[in-house]
């Protein structure tokens, strides 16, 4: 019994206390290992250290994005007169080509050819209507002059009875049939000058009327003219919406024609892109724009069929909206292409024999060839520091320099010299520098020299018995 009690004394309260005795010193023996030592470089000594120069940049700075090619326009034509359709051409077909005047369609002209010859003929009855008040008019000046004359004889013939009257040599009687003489031939002259006044009302009314007409025959000849429908540009046809024999109502659609001479890529450009962007206007005429405005920089369109790379000279044209896409945090932007036939030629070879010409939905690749002002340095990206810092060798120590890095692109880095506090003359550490610290002393990595056996050979017997003697 005692046996008992004694062995689950041992399991219960030993075993246990012997575990934790064991994980403990298991526990101390594993983080009581030393750390490893980090290598310092020797008191007094310099660290050796490769040495990079920093160029400045010349010429342009390409900004590369993609795009999708979208037409520059696209035009629905619509028929502008109704009737019939009696002639459609075999090239209102969608993916025909049509040249700018080439006809496309034809309306019956009939009712417009019959309303122009009636429009002539009211003319004509117009014009006979003016023929005929010109005459009436005419005579009834001439009718009027005489008048005049026939009231000035009066007036004469009346002073004359006076004197007599005066004498006592005429009496009450004739007195008055010769004032009543005058007003008579007075009374005519006035209806002549109203019935002249009448005259020239009609012919001025005539004349509106002529004018009117002319309008109405100009239009019916207008309309005339729009029975035919020819392409308004060169484009390629997208869809036909009539058919031969047809009504057309004024209005209808006929067809939709995309524009090929110019097309357009939509691309998204970075925020620090637009800073080049808007550095490379060189020109005062340029720097005053509208900020809303792009600055003219060349670009170069290229696309990829297979193993050929086809290019295009285009120009950035305008952004594609104001403000910046909520989604991705870019400017959308449109570059134009003025001559989408036409092939530019890779630098340093010949132009493909067969060309290729830019159309809707391609996916290409956006070339911006900007010129920026500020002066701009170039160094490999992997001697960037953390923090956008550099180490610097100046008077035989160690530097960290700031710097304000504007792009990195293709393994370079570029930075803006003016808001940095180095110069052209700077040796850039390219090298891993232990436990780097400002001031540390550093010095240039001497070059070890290795003789070639093409040096060897140049050196004649001397070098054998050398080569000889070493092994």
């Amino acid at each position: 019994m005692r046996k008992i009690e004694f062995a689950t004394l041992i399991f219960r309260w030993v075993a246990p206390l012997l575990v934790l005795v064991c994980a403990g010193w298991f526990v101390f023996a594993m983080g009581a290992r030393e750390k490893p030592k980090r290598k310092k470089a020797p008191p007094g000594k310099s660290v050796a250290v490769e040495i990079i120069q920093a160029h400045p940049h010349t010429g342009t700075l390409d900004i590369v994005a993609s795009g999708v090619v979208i037409p520059h326009r696209e035009v629905k034509i619509s028929a502008r007169v109704a009737g019939e359709v009696v002639l459609k051409s075999d090239l209102l077909s969608p993916g025909q080509y049509v040249n700018e005047g080439d006809l496309l369609l034809k309306i019956d002209p009939t009712d417009y050819k019959l309303e122009i010859s009636r429009f002539e003929k009211e003319i004509a009855k117009v014009d006979v209507d003016l023929e005929r008040l010109g005459i009436d008019a005419r005579n009834a000046k001439r009718l009027l002059g005489i008048n005049k004359e026939i009231v000035e004889l009066k007036q004469v013939e009346v002073q004359r009875h006076a004197k007599l009257r005066s004498g006592n040599a005429l009496s009450d009687s004739e007195n008055d049939a010769v004032k009543l003489g005058l007003l008579t031939a007075v009374e005519k002259v006035t209806e002549n000058e109203n019935q002249i006044q009448d005259f020239e009302n009609q012919i001025k009314s005539l004349a509106m009327n002529r004018e009117l007409v002319a309008l109405q025959m100009q239009k019916a000849k207008l309309d005339l003219q729009r029975t035919e429908i020819y392409a308004p540009f060169s484009g390629v046809v997208l869809a036909n919406h009539v058919e031969q024999n047809s009504n057309l109502a004024n209005g209808s659609m006929v067809a939709t024609i995309e524009d090929t001479s110019m097309v357009e890529v939509r691309c998204s450009l970075r925020a620090d892109d637009m800073e080049f962007i808007y550095d490379s206007q060189s020109s005062p005429e340029q720097q005053k724009s509208t900020p809303y405005a792009l600055p003219n920089v060349p670009v170069t369109i290229e696309y990829q069929r297979g193993s050929k790379t086809f290019r295009w000279a285009a120009m950035l044209s305008r952004q594609d909206g104001l403000g910046v896409d909520q989604s991705t945090r870019t400017i959308p932007v449109r570059v134009q292409v003025p001559d989408p036939a036409v092939n530019v030629p890779a630098s340093g070879g010949e132009q493909e024999a067969r060309q290729l010409a830019l159309v809707r939905g391609m996916f290409v690749s956006v070339k911006l060839h900007c010129q920026p002002q500020m002066p701009l340095m170039v160094i490999p990206e992997s001697v960037l520091r953390p923090g956008k810092t550099l180490w610097v060798k100046r008077n035989g120590q160690l530097h960290i320099e700031p710097v304000q890095i504007v792009r990195i692109e293709e393994g370079k880095a570029y930075f803006d010299l003016r808001k940095s506090s180095l110069t052209n003359s700077d040796q850039i550490i390219g090298s891993p520098v232990p436990n780097a610290k400002e001031g540390l002393a550093v010095s240039l990595k001497q070059k070890r020299t290795r003789v070639t056996e093409k040096g060897d050979k140049g050196r004649g017997k001397a070098g054998r018995k050398k080569r000889a003697a070493v092994q």
